[in-house]
C-alpha cells in the first residue's frame, strides 16, 4: 500500500478530556506517524486546548473564533502544506488503530472517481447500564452505510477524502450549523465523484447521556434546516404535510429498534418507544416555534 501524506482535521469546543482520548488513539495508529499530521481547531472554547495539543508531536493547534464546526474545518483547510489525503473526525471520537490505514487502502484501491469514503461509527455507553438517552443514541445513531447508500453523504465524524477533491468541490458551507457534511458530500457527488462506505475504517463515538443533550442535537438539526438549509427536504419538514406527518407513529425509529443487535429488555424497549413518541412531538413543537418566530436561536454546535 502507498503511504501518501495525510492531514487529520479535528474541530473542538470545550471538550479537552475527550480530545485527549482522541489524540491518544491517533498516536497509536498503524499508519506511519511520519506520514500524517493532525490539525486541532479550537472553536473559541472557554478553556483553550493549546497546551494539550502541544504534548503531541504530530499535532498542531489553530483557533477559530467564528462559531461553527464547519468554520473550524475550513480554517484547517486553508493551511499551507496539507497532505494528499484529508481525514475528518471529531474530538469526541476515538479512532481505531487501523482507521487511517483502512481508509487510505480503500481510497487507493479504487478508481480516481472515488472521491471519499465514510467509515463505520460505533456508539458506546459510559457504563454497563446505559441511560435511556444513551440507548436512544445507540439504537438510532450514525447509520453511515445507509447515509451513503440512500442519501449520498457521510458525517464528518468519519470522512476521508483527497485534497484534490476538496479543491474541485470547494470547502464546507460555514453558514450551516448543521448538515454541512451532507451538503459537501452531495456537492461532491454532483461534481462526478463517488462516495463509498468502508466498514474497516472505524471510530467509536460516545452516546449522549442525557435527554437534554438529545434535545439540543435535535434543535441544532431542525434549526439548521430552517435557517440555512432550505432544500426540498427541509422545506417539506416545515410544510403542512411535514408537520402533519409528525403526528404519525415513529415507525422509522421503531424499525431501528427491531433491527438492533443490542440486548435490551422488554421494559426498556417500551420506554424507548415512548421516548420516540415524546421526541417526535418535541420536534413538532420546536418547528412550530420556528415558523411562528417564537424561537430564533440555533444551537451552536
Amino acid at each position: 500500500m502507498n503511504t501518501p501524506a495525510v492531514t487529520v482535521i479535528i474541530p473542538t469546543y470545550n471538550d479537552t478530556a475527550r480530545l485527549s482520548l482522541c489524540l491518544d488513539a491517533l498516536s497509536q495508529q498503524t499508519y506511519p506517524q511520519t506520514k500524517f499530521e493532525v490539525w486541532v481547531v479550537d472553536n473559541n472554547s472557554s478553556q483553550p486546548c493549546d497546551k494539550l495539543v502541544s504534548q503531541y508531536a504530530f499535532a498542531r493547534y489553530l483557533h477559530e473564533a467564528h462559531p461553527g464546526s464547519y468554520s473550524a474545518r475550513n480554517l484547517a483547510l486553508k493551511q499551507v502544506g496539507l497532505g494528499e489525503i484529508i481525514a475528518f473526525t471529531d474530538s469526541d471520537c476515538i479512532p481505531d488503530k487501523e482507521w487511517l490505514s483502512a481508509a487510505i487502502k480503500a481510497l487507493e484501491n479504487d478508481s480516481e472517481k472515488l472521491g471519499a469514503i465514510g467509515g463505520c461509527i460505533d456508539m458506546y455507553a459510559a457504563s454497563d447500564s446505559p441511560s435511556l438517552a444513551e440507548l436512544y443514541d445507540m439504537v438510532t445513531g450514525f447509520e453511515q452505510a445507509d447515509y451513503i447508500r440512500k442519501e449520498n453523504f457521510s458525517v464528518t465524524a468519519n470522512l476521508v477524502t483527497r485534497l484534490s477533491v476538496i479543491e474541485a468541490v470547494g470547502e464546507f458551507n460555514a453558514n450551516l450549523k448543521s448538515s454541512g457534511d451532507k451538503d459537501w458530500c452531495q456537492r461532491m457527488v454532483k461534481a462526478g465523484f463517488a462516495l463509498a462506505y468502508c466498514e474497516s475504517a472505524r471510530v467509536v463515538h460516545p452516546a449522549r447521556q442525557s435527554v437534554s443533550s438529545i434535545k439540543t442535537k435535535l434543535r441544532r438539526l431542525y434549526g439548521g434546516f430552517y435557517y440555512n438549509h432550505r432544500n426540498v427536504k427541509s422545506d417539506k419538514l416545515f410544510s403542512f404535510v411535514g408537520l402533519f406527518e409528525a403526528l404519525m407513529p415513529p415507525l422509522d425509529k421503531i424499525r431501528q429498534l427491531r433491527k438492533t443487535k443490542l440486548s435490551i429488555s422488554a421494559t426498556r424497549k417500551l420506554q424507548l418507544v415512548a421516548f420516540f413518541y415524546y421526541l417526535k412531538f418535541y420536534t413538532l413543537t420546536y418547528r412550530l416555534k420556528l415558523l411562528s418566530g417564537f424561537e430564533k436561536n440555533v444551537e451552536r454546535l
